[in-house]
């Protein structure tokens, strides 16, 4: 008697066991994502470049909002002329990591879609590099075939702010694929501006895992 009640006590706790693995809700999730990135701001041009990020997310508590809080990095450079010659040298490069949160809300929360916008801060750290002393070496016949100069780099921190739209659909309970839209920027003037600075506009494509 008292093997078949221990037994049926080891049957239960297994089957509870059993049925809560495939009702588990993976509700945390990290993703990677790549945006192409437009500058535009004080410097007249919108010049393209691409945005690395990785990111975190969860719920808070049972509701449709979600904390997202990610790791971004962009490089960029500009490309000028030599004069009247055919020779192109890089005369600017800046790099830009931020640290983003942001409060999501899930306009459309679905088993396998979710359509979320929300805002946040920003932390950056710009990295700017400018070149000096350019000078241009020419051959036997007078036309320029190399360019010497030197770089010097200024860096800053800065605070930002971020807007976002995210898309997200679950191929599978734990494997995810999404879109994202963005606009970020900074909130105060740098003395290390470079070209990534001013109103940052992405777009892009994610990928994720539940866990």
């Amino acid at each position: 008697m008292k093997r078949s009640f221990l037994l049926c006590c080891i049957l239960l706790i297994l089957s509870n066991w059993v049925c809560a693995q495939f009702t588990k809700s993976y509700n945390k999730s990290i993703h990677i994502s790549t945006e192409a990135l437009w500058v535009k701001g004080d410097h007249q041009e919108q010049s393209p470049a691409i945005r690395y990020s990785v990111l975190y997310s969860q719920p808070l508590a049972n509701t449709r909002w979600t904390m997202e809080a990610g790791l971004s990095f962009t490089s960029r450079y500009t490309r000028d002329r030599f004069y009247t010659s055919t020779v192109f040298w890089e005369n600017q490069r800046t790099q830009l990591a931020t640290v983003d949160v942001s409060f999501l809300f899930n306009v459309i929360n679905q088993k396998r879609h979710t359509v979320a916008f929300g805002a946040g801060p920003s932390l950056w750290f710009l990295r700017n590099g400018n070149t000096y002393d350019v000078a241009g070496q020419a051959n036997q016949n007078g036309d320029i075939e190399t360019i010497s100069y030197r770089w010097v780099y200024t860096s800053a921190f800065n605070v930002g702010l971020n807007l976002r739209t995210t898309y997200t659909y679950a191929l599978t309970d734990r494997l995810l694929i999404g879109a994202r839209l963005g606009v970020g920027g900074n909130l105060f003037r740098s003395s290390s501006e470079g070209t990534l600075y001013g109103t940052l506009s992405t777009i892009g494509l994610s990928a994720g895992y539940r866990f």
